[in-house]
């Protein structure tokens, strides 16, 4: 499974200043995951650490994992400069439960994940994330995964370009489409690629896992974006939004 986050590091943070990233995307996330004080929570695909640090101010204590180096030194830099008790390890989603057996992390009540899937590049790959998240969150526990919307983002690519995002169709077949998107700003820009899969297969592959009652909640604006950009603003986005949240609870075996 290749990503290109090794490649991106530090220029990650020009997504972060996105508005829809930062009103849209962290608001519906958050509402989706619900209260998390005193829960034991897996954060998968963790990048730097930015959502780990989040849910742990909210009270519950993180492990973040993510196949990148560069992202688990730039996550492990922060929690040296403002220590919050997050530990974070070097693993791939594919394979959960050999890093959660080899530093005793034991099983979660909840395992979150920014982008995950979207990196599935096969079929296979999918199968064996969605069935390795399974095999570390309890019975009763739950799985919230935040990644990109496959009905806007392959229908309607030319709508994100007024919201920061460059959107390059590369192939759209349905499931295994794939597509490049690029954030400038600053002199500087990010870019990297996705292989994307239909809701209907990822619910598929959820419930195959071993979860149950998969939700896709719709998107969401937070009030402070209102108010600082106007409901005209958003209205696009809302019709069309670049994200998608999935949520699904893990069925007793």
């Amino acid at each position: 499974m290749a990503t290109d986050y090794d490649e991106l590091g530090s220029r990650y943070l020009l997504i972060k200043s996105l508005p829809w990233k930062r009103f849209s995307e962290r608001y519906t996330f958050f509402k989706a995951v619900g209260p998390v004080h005193g829960l034991h929570l897996i954060d998968v695909a963790c990048g730097d650490g930015f959502y780990s640090r989040q849910f742990r101010d909210a009270g519950a204590d993180v492990v973040g994992v993510d196949v990148s180096r560069e992202m688990i030194r730039l996550a492990t830099v922060q929690e040296a400069r403002e220590r919050k008790g997050i530990r974070y390890e070097l693993g791939d989603a594919r394979n959960l439960e050999q890093v959660v057996r080899r530093r005793r992390l034991g099983i979660f009540d909840i395992a979150v994940a920014q982008w995950l899937l979207d990196y599935a590049d096969t079929r296979d790959a999918l199968r064996a994330m969605c069935r390795s998240l399974a095999c570390v969150v309890r019975p009763g526990g739950r799985f919230v995964h935040l990644g990109g919307c496959f009905d806007s983002i392959f229908g309607h690519p030319e709508r994100f370009r007024r919201y920061g995002v460059e959107v390059e169709v590369l192939s759209s077949h349905g499931d295994g489409s794939r597509c490049r998107w690029t954030v400038a700003g600053g002199g500087e820009s990010v870019s990297a690629e996705n292989t994307m899969w239909t809701p209907a297969t990822v619910t598929a592959e959820l419930e195959a896992a071993g979860f149950a009652a998969v939700e896709w909640p719709e998107a969401e604006i937070d009030p402070e974006g209102v108010a600082e950009l106007g409901e005209a603003y958003w209205a696009a986005y809302l019709d069309h939004p670049y994200h998608a949240v999935t949520c699904a609870t893990r069925r007793a075996p």
